[in-house]
């Protein structure tokens, strides 16, 4: 686990949070919103070392003309790419998340958003269980969102940190019910 991502736990700052994003391709994946999905999973395959994490563009019958194909450790999925564009992204990293698990995750770094380039932290599910056990699971999914198909689009839906006081969460600006916040609860139990 990189001593960055334990000291912005620590002390979340703004200078510790850009020497967390300082880190090359050790902790750190940096996904524009213009990378094409094979160069996603090169980038988390370079930042986890796996030797396991290959991905492959094949000709389909499909109305794209090609299937995207993410393999790791003998399994693959097939990315169930709906339009192209950055809807993709997401995609790719929701199903990579799918099939890496339960060895490795992907999660959004929430202090990324709001630009074009955003933020993501590959590490083992294990390292992501202590980091929640040292740390509390509301501290760590503040600063680091789980993402699955209940996820919000990290590339194209506003995101919004999360504020907690005595465990609970406080909603600002926006209806509980919706888009981002029923993603937070549903992580949350709230």
């Amino acid at each position: 686990m990189n001593q960055h991502i334990e000291e912005y736990l620590d002390a979340p700052s703004e200078e510790r949070f850009h020497a967390l994003l300082g880190d090359e391709e050790d902790v750190i994946v940096w996904i524009d919103h213009r990378d094409d999905e094979e160069s996603i999973v090169s980038a988390i395959e370079s930042c986890l070392k796996t030797d396991k994490l290959t991905s492959k563009v094949v000709d389909s019958d499909n109305e794209h003309g090609f299937d995207f194909i993410i393999k790791y450790k003998g399994a693959k999925k097939r990315v169930p790419f709906v339009t192209l564009g950055t809807h993709n992204r997401q995609e790719a990293i929701v199903t990579l998340n799918e099939l890496l698990s339960p060895d490795y995750e992907v999660r959004f770094c929430v202090d990324s958003s709001g630009s074009d380039t955003l933020a993501y932290i590959p590490l083992s599910c294990n390292d992501w269980n202590k980091l929640e056990n040292q740390y509390g699971v509301i501290a760590v999914r503040r600063r680091f969102y789980p993402i699955n198909k209940e996820s919000p689009n990290m590339f194209t839906d506003p995101i919004y940190p999360p504020t907690f006081e005595n465990g609970k969460m406080l909603v600002h600006g926006t209806s509980e019910s919706s888009g981002i916040f029923a993603f937070i609860r549903s992580f949350f139990g709230r």
